[in-house]
């Protein structure tokens, strides 16, 4: 079942035989009944803390809209896909620099039919708060031309793949396993940085982690990099590296300066 380019339902039918249309985003009330609705941003403005969000088809929207989250709010997608396919500068997530607090269950975020242009255009995810706080089971992020996640409060569980960047991270990254094509996995430049249980993986020349501190700072705790063109881990100036290992087939497994 999918949805393609803003099409309101979708046809199921009850036993017997009888057909009765579905929203592809529904919200179920204390009885189990549901409120349904076309779009994610609609079922989002609609909802109230405390509240989940079904997803009950594949969705590929083409329109220039960045879903924005809301505290309190989750999202179940029942292991269908959300696209947003369009060449903007729109994400297909935000928390709009807001303290959002939500979780979101199984399925796939794909950000497609976009060149990388930088770090904080074209995201799947992108948190600007810091109190913000993502968690993820079961989600898998795709970004096959741009960076995946800029995360600037903590996001948590995600598997993320993309093709320049796989994750900017200036906040707090908990068991993310993150792959990047061409450069590294996990970029950290902020002294507010910090990645615990965390697998970055570059297949180009990029870092599987890599954690630049302008001034002493940040940490990496119980992690593993990997990468093909270059050190598997690279730290500089950074205040604390526990428990990691790295691996490298071109470089150092890890390299660290000054840390």
């Amino acid at each position: 079942i999918n949805s393609t380019g803003g099409t309101n339902s979708i046809t199921g039918f009850t036993t017997g035989g009888t057909s009765t249309s579905y929203g592809i985003f529904g919200i179920s009330d204390s009885l189990g009944e549901y409120t349904y609705y076309s779009t994610l941003q609609s079922a989002i403005n609609a909802a109230s803390s405390g509240d989940v969000i079904q997803m009950f088809a594949n969705v590929t929207e083409s329109s220039p809209v960045t879903v924005i989250l809301k505290d309190g709010v989750d999202l179940n997608m029942n292991g269908y896909t959300y696209t947003l396919d369009r060449n903007s500068t729109d994400h297909c997530l935000t928390d709009n620099n807001l303290t959002v607090n939500c979780k979101i269950y199984n399925g796939n975020i794909v950000r497609s039919n976009v060149s990388y242009v930088n770090d904080t255009t074209s995201l799947c995810l992108y948190v600007q708060n810091t109190n913000t706080v993502i968690e993820t089971v079961g989600v898998y992020f795709i970004s096959p031309a741009t960076t995946g996640i800029n995360n600037n409060g903590t996001v948590r569980g995600s598997l993320v793949e993309s093709y320049t960047r796989g994750v900017v991270n200036s906040g707090k990254l908990y068991s993310l396993n993150v792959i990047a094509t061409l450069e590294t996995a996990i970029y950290c430049n902020s002294i507010t940085s910090e990645v615990y249980d965390c697998i970055g993986r570059s297949n180009g020349l990029g870092f599987g982690i890599g954690m630049l501190m302008p001034s002493f700072a940040g940490s990496i705790t119980n992690s593993v990099g990997y990468s093909l063109g270059n050190a598997g881990i690279y730290a500089a100036n950074v205040n604390r590296i526990q428990s990691c290992v790295g691996y490298s087939t071109a470089s150092d497994g890890m390299a660290i300066l000054n840390s």
